[in-house]
């Protein structure tokens, strides 16, 4: 039995086992699915970032903590509502694996981060210089060998080259060179860095997850297979056949959950970029795309809607989405604020060319 209504457009039915009616829905579909193509690739500039600089500090603990937060509930609320394509299933899972590569970045990052401020501690303390004797109490006797002369030990200078040089070591340079670090320097045991790492701040880009179907709310009687080329479209066990009522609310409570989560790591990103003064680190190009997607979501959600019953039952979804576009754009702001503020900063300095011509404002610069 099909589950489309007679006048469903049968490519939609048979390969994505989506109803789409008229052209409304298409263009919703459509909306849903470059959606999803512009999260595939939201957070790529941002590890790209993090790598290049062998930092994450930029990034706030929270932020990313909340944002897997609110991916976790997006992909249980999916499950538990029910009629969810396996593609929206396995872009969930995709979000999932994408915030847990930005944590371990945090993670990795700050860890080596610490160990580097140990190392440049520990060559910074001030070493006792033994002065060598002033005579000798006896001569050496025959056929003896005298001690070596005294050698002074390593001074300041050679030991800031020694922090640095363990410091590339850790980063990533030659792993041999980590053998022939002191003990206590590979323990890594230290007080945490009072900066970026012991403020956790981190925050997801990424508004709303998705609704049941591509764009549109949940078909409701959807069979548990039925694609193109032979192959079903596979739906989880225990929510084959009549969704269970309780089944549906939980996974609604658990939408507003991850809308909740997702309005909040925004914030605590703003957050801690007015507190460094600075969103340098940050790959802007990420809360872009996460716009771009968070409007091309909204948008075919509302397109795929044609009661207010329906939209009530988008609404944890929408909120996710539309609600943090506004936020994303703050952040967006901020980046482009601090930018342009320490670009006039830089070109105010002596010898930039700027501070010796008075008649030139920086607005004119």
């Amino acid at each position: 039995m099909s589950p489309c209504a007679h006048g469903a457009y049968e490519f939609f039915e048979v390969y994505f086992n989506d109803c789409v009616y008229n052209a409304r829905d298409a263009v919703g579909f459509a909306a849903g699915v470059l959606s999803i193509g512009a999260w595939l690739v939201a957070q790529m500039p941002q590890i790209v970032s993090n790598c290049r600089n062998r930092s994450a500090d930029a990034l706030s603990a929270w932020f990313l903590a909340e944002w897997l937060l609110g991916d976790t509930c997006n992909l249980i609320g999916l499950l538990l509502v029910g009629d969810q394509l396996p593609t929206m299933t396995y872009t969930a899972m995709y979000f999932i694996c994408m915030d847990t590569v930005l944590i371990m970045q945090y993670i990795y990052y700050g860890t080596l981060q610490r160990r580097r401020e140990r190392a440049r501690s520990l060559c910074a303390r001030p070493r006792p210089h033994h002065a060598p004797p002033h005579h000798r109490l006896h001569a050496p006797a025959p056929h003896t060998h005298a001690l070596p002369p005294y050698r002074p030990l390593p001074s300041e200078a050679s030991c800031d080259m020694e922090g640095l040089a363990v410091g590339r070591a850790r980063g990533g340079g030659d792993p041999a060179a980590l053998g022939d670090l002191p003990p206590d320097l590979l323990s890594g045991k230290g007080e945490r860095q009072s900066g970026g790492a012991g403020r956790l701040a981190i925050k997801r880009a990424r508004g709303g997850g998705s609704p049941p179907t591509l764009g549109g709310p949940p078909t409701q009687g959807a069979p548990a297979g039925g694609g193109g080329g032979g192959e079903a479209l596979l739906r989880w066990p225990f929510l084959v056949g009549a969704h269970p009522e309780w089944a549906r609310v939980a996974g609604m409570a658990v939408g507003w959950v991850s809308s909740a989560f997702y309005v909040g790591s925004r914030v605590s990103q703003i957050v801690k970029n007015a507190q460094r003064r600075s969103a340098e680190g940050l790959a802007l190009s990420m809360f872009a795309a996460a716009i771009c997607a968070n409007c091309l979501y909204g948008a075919g959600i509302l397109l795929r809607s044609y009661s207010a019953a329906e939209l009530l039952g988008s609404a944890p979804w929408l909120l996710g989405s539309l609600g943090t576009v506004a936020l994303d754009m703050v952040i967006f702001v901020q980046g482009t604020h601090y930018a342009r503020k320490k670009c006039l900063a830089l070109q105010q300095l002596p010898g930039s060319g700027f501070a010796a011509d008075p008649a030139r404002s920086p607005a004119q610069a």
